[in-house]
């Protein structure tokens, strides 16, 4: 892993991040700033899950939208459970996918499990969208989002040699 010393605008390199609309977010935030002696001393990894605030807020959103579906699916009288049994049932599939994984030897599944969480959530979402419910605001809701995280990996993609050389600046 690479780390990057004493430089704070590190902290919103776009490798830092791991979606798209965050890293042209950061790409859009991060400015230079000289190198200066200061008695507190910053590491920063530059690895693509350290932006805490986007993963919990990435997190909490699938959650959020997740309990919903899943409360616009059952009777009114099972809503009290959902808080709790939403977490699980939102990502029992993924325990499910990281054990078969195993068994043929696989250790790191994270980007498995990702692809069939996001998956799992625009079918449900693509599902939710068509009904008369309240909940299809949400599912709209989460298709923009999908829709403008796919726009920021096209334009991530046209500035990627600008992404690389705001990486070396900080690491000179």
């Amino acid at each position: 892993m690479r780390v990057i010393r004493d430089r704070d605008e590190a902290r919103w390199l776009p490798s830092r991040h791991h979606f798209a609309l965050a890293k042209l977010i950061a790409m859009i935030v991060m400015k230079p700033a000289p190198r200066a002696e200061s008695s507190i001393k910053l590491i920063y990894a530059i690895d693509r899950d350290q932006s805490m605030v986007e993963n919990y807020a990435v997190a909490m959103w699938l959650y959020v939208t997740g309990t919903a579906y899943l409360m616009a699916a059952t009777h009114p009288a099972a809503w009290i459970l959902m808080p709790w049994l939403g977490g699980f049932l939102i990502h029992a599939p993924c325990f499910l996918i990281g054990w078969i994984a195993g068994l043929f030897g696989a250790e790191d599944n994270r980007k498995l499990n990702g692809v069939l969480t996001m998956g799992m959530m625009l079918i449900a979402s693509s599902y939710f969208a068509t009904t008369t419910s309240p909940v299809r605001f949400i599912a709209w809701f989460f298709l923009g989002v999908m829709a403008l995280n796919a726009i920021a990996a096209v334009v991530m993609w046209m500035l990627r040699g600008t992404a690389a050389a705001m990486e070396r600046r900080c690491e000179a």
